[in-house]
């Protein structure tokens, strides 16, 4: 599931912000 790989880095940059 590349979309749910993408969704988890983009989840952890969202939350560094």
């Amino acid at each position: 599931s590349a979309l749910a790989r993408g969704n988890r880095k983009l989840r952890l940059v969202v939350g560094n912000v």
